[in-house]
């Protein structure tokens, strides 16, 4: 699809072109298209290329016995990780409760963090905000499984 924009972009610079008769006009006017033609695939390369090479997936099951303000004060602990520098994309919700053999919706939360790299994930787990998060939302789950992956 951005191709075909890239495409059309460049029919009507061309159909400018063959309008032109001056000369140097002509000559800053393709200049000035091969500058944006480069700008605008620069633009498309990073588009094609997610950065995120390293997925940090958490769930949480939480406490039977946990209060309604110890539920959202855990909620906001979660959003706050988002603000951690390393954080490429960043998601936290609760199972969809897909009715499928294969899923598993025994947990109450999900958190997806995204990172560049391993050293992301390195440096997010002994930031303040993460920490924080860990020491005052700890008392609120029961149990809580990690699984981090390398991706392409």
């Amino acid at each position: 699809m951005k191709i075909k924009y890239l495409f059309i972009a460049c029919l009507a610079i061309l159909i400018t072109f063959s309008a032109c008769t001056d000369t140097s006009a002509l000559e800053q006017q393709i200049t000035t298209l091969q500058e944006e033609l480069e700008t605008t695939k620069a633009a498309l390369a990073e588009a094609q290329t997610d950065a995120s090479g390293f997925i940090h997936t958490v769930f949480f099951w939480m406490n039977e016995n946990a209060a309604e303000e110890e539920i959202a004060a855990f909620e906001k602990g979660l959003q706050s990780l988002s603000k951690i520098e390393t954080v490429e994309k960043f998601y936290w919700g609760k199972p969809a409760e897909t009715p499928r053999e294969v899923v598993d919706n025994s947990y109450d939360y999900a958190l997806i963090i995204h990172f560049k790299d391993a050293a992301g994930q390195d440096a997010y787990q002994p930031h303040q905000i993460h920490q924080d998060f860990v020491s005052n939302s700890s008392g609120v789950w029961d149990k809580v499984i990690v699984y981090d992956s390398l991706v392409e």
